[in-house]
């Protein structure tokens, strides 16, 4: 975590839309734990977006 926030601090989601994105959702598990956890940290709403069409 430390290496992708270099030095940021976590934002509070607690009462904002969060938006979910996964580049691919093979078994859906990791797009449902994050969206799990955007949930338990308060978050008003979830969105989760992920591709719909195959690279070309």
């Amino acid at each position: 975590m430390r290496r992708f926030r270099n030095g940021r601090v976590s934002l509070d989601p607690a009462g904002r839309t969060v938006i979910v994105v996964d580049d691919g959702v093979a078994t859906g598990g990791t797009a449902r734990a994050a969206c799990q956890v955007a949930r338990a940290r308060g978050a008003s709403r979830v969105v989760l977006a992920v591709p719909v069409g195959r690279r070309t």
